[in-house]
């Protein structure tokens, strides 16, 4: 008798509560913005209580109307898939994810680095900026980026290039294309290199492939190559290396996308939240 006492007397709370879903043990987080939970109801500060017209209320940050005036989170929401409704039928579910949200296996799920701003030193994870200098890592994908590498398991900083030597420029005279030389006023492939195709990292000269020796302190380099620490562009080891799918390769070593720090953008098919590459498998969900 005592426990059908008890057992009652728990769910009747636990279906208040759960009906509510206002009261501050589970958070504020149907009540609109300006609102506050009231002993199980929202209420702003003239003690009125929210309108049941979605059209007429605000809702927070990371929420949403969706019925009788009630905010609910966006996080989680289902979206970009198909639920069945009843036999041989189905219906199409489009949740809009909000400004931060972004539509992740089927679920909305909250970019907390979404228009982060973090200083150039810094990197977005979890909505909160992350100082790379000095910080552990485990290869040079944790760093962040080119400007820092790993070493001793601690991103330290690239060490400066020394500053190229000015050249005396000619604004008359344009640019030519690798194997091209500038001669009757514009540029012109050079004798012997009309049908040679060189490999990365090489330009034809007088008939014959030469490798190619670029400044990269005053010039970028091209693509296939990158800029080493003598200030010269050398071929990217990533080029003759092949990695697995779904995996990304930086100075010849590869490492899976998923989990790998993003800035904004990653390869498809994943999407960059938090500041980690996730996959994303929406498509499989659509018709």
């Amino acid at each position: 008798m005592l426990f059908s006492l008890i057992f009652g007397i728990l769910t009747f709370f636990t279906v208040f509560i759960f009906a509510e879903r206002c009261p501050p043990i589970f958070g504020e987080f149907e009540c609109p913005k300006d609102f506050k939970c009231v002993f199980g109801v929202c209420k702003n500060d003239k003690d009125e209580i929210p309108l049941n017209d979605c059209t007429k209320i605000k809702c927070e940050l990371d929420s949403q109307c969706l019925e009788n005036g009630k905010c609910l989170p966006i996080e989680g929401l289902p979206c970009g898939r198909n639920v069945l409704i009843a036999e041989n039928a189905a219906r199409a579910i489009v949740s809009d994810c909000g400004w931060r949200g972004k539509c992740v296996n089927g679920r909305c799920t909250i970019d907390k680095c979404f228009e982060k701003l973090c200083n150039e030193d810094e990197i977005c994870r979890d909505g909160a900026c992350t100082k790379l200098l000095g910080a552990f890592c485990w290869s040079n994908f944790d760093c962040g980026g080119p400007s820092y590498r790993c070493q001793s398991n601690r991103c330290i900083a690239q060490p400066e290039l020394p500053a190229a030597i000015p050249q005396p420029s000619s604004s008359s005279r344009p640019r030519c294309d690798p194997g091209e030389i500038f001669k009757d006023h514009k540029c012109q492939k050079q004798d012997g290199c009309e049908k040679l195709v060189c490999d990365i990292g090489e330009s034809c000269l007088d008939g014959v492939c030469v490798p190619l020796a670029i400044d990269c302190r005053s010039e970028s380099c091209p693509k296939g190559m990158i800029c080493a620490i003598s200030g010269l562009c050398v071929l990217d080891p990533c080029v003759e290396r092949g990695c697995p799918a779904d995996h990304a390769c930086l100075l010849g070593e590869c490492r899976p996308l998923q989990g790998m720090i993003c800035h904004e953008h990653c390869p498809v098919p994943f999407e960059c939240v938090n500041g980690i590459c996730v996959r994303n498998g929406n498509k499989s969900f659509i018709l």
